[in-house]
């Protein structure tokens, strides 16, 4: 699925209410800006708890000191099967 010294973003879930569609699932922060400036701080329009059906999966990873991220390459059946999947271990922020 991802290279050495690439991770994902599907780690750092809690479960919540997606603020797209609205179900009760495996959420994560997903930082916004705006749409005609560049993406920096200053033009943060701050974080969403955001699903993965909605927003998929990423593949971060560095080059140098600045981390990427970039769409992650997985199958519908595999992001199901991790949707569906029960963990006791992740506390509801």
């Amino acid at each position: 699925m991802t290279k050495k010294k690439q991770t994902t973003d599907m780690d750092s879930y809690s479960i919540d209410v997606c603020k797209n569609c609205g179900e009760t699932t495996k959420v994560r922060d997903v930082e916004a800006y705006g749409m005609f400036v560049r993406a920096s701080r200053e033009s943060s329009r701050g974080f969403y708890k955001i699903c993965y059906r909605c927003f998929g999966p990423r593949v971060i990873w560095y080059k140098g000191r600045t981390e990427y991220r970039s769409p992650m390459n997985i199958s519908d059946e595999d992001l199901e099967k991790f949707m569906t999947i029960k963990s006791d271990t992740k506390r509801t922020d």
